[in-house]
């Protein structure tokens, strides 16, 4: 994948978590603690990017069950571990830095599944880092790439259920490195 790619998508991805932070904290900005946007991208609310509105990225796929959960971690800082992930056609999880840097993405079998390990290219350097987990959808190639494996969504087909949110599948995490 191309920087000029990855960019994109983290652009994409960035501005979508940005405005849905903004909505937890009563739309007045991000939340607190929330990772900052990274440079280039524009404030919640004020026509940031979205997913599927950038060349070369695909638009988010709705599901009506899936599933990420990454837990605060310590470790060695080369494989982290995704608690859960969900999804009911197989696709990937990839994790980013704070940044919006794709540091590995592993893929994830269709099905619910516990303790997926992503390894980390490169590796983390000592410290607390701040890590977000994206669920997405394979293209048919088994292999991870942004620009056509598409950002998933959890899509609300039972109006009274709060366990749909129409928001894409992802998890922030804290990855300490000792």
């Amino acid at each position: 994948m191309t920087n000029q790619h990855r960019a994109k998508f983290l652009i994409a991805t960035a501005g979508v978590l940005g405005v849905l932070l903004s909505g937890c904290a009563g739309g007045a900005g991000a939340a607190p603690g929330a990772a900052p946007l990274p440079n280039g991208i524009a404030a919640p609310g004020s026509g940031a990017a979205q997913p599927g509105n950038q060349p070369n990225q695909p638009a988010p796929v709705s599901f009506p069950s899936t599933e990420i959960d990454a837990d605060d971690q310590r470790g060695d800082g080369v494989k982290v571990l995704i608690e859960e992930a969900e999804l009911p056609k197989a696709g990937h999880v990839a994790v980013y830095d704070q940044s919006g840097k794709l540091l590995g993405s592993a893929p994830v079998p269709q099905g619910a599944h516990r303790d997926l390990a992503v390894t980390l290219n490169p590796a983390l350097g000592q410290g607390t880092h701040s890590l977000r987990a994206v669920l997405t959808t394979d293209d048919g190639d088994g292999k991870f790439d942004a620009t056509k494996d598409a950002p998933v969504r959890e899509y609300d087909d039972d109006q009274d259920d709060d366990d749909h949110d129409d928001e894409l599948e992802d998890d922030g995490f804290r990855y300490t490195v000792a």
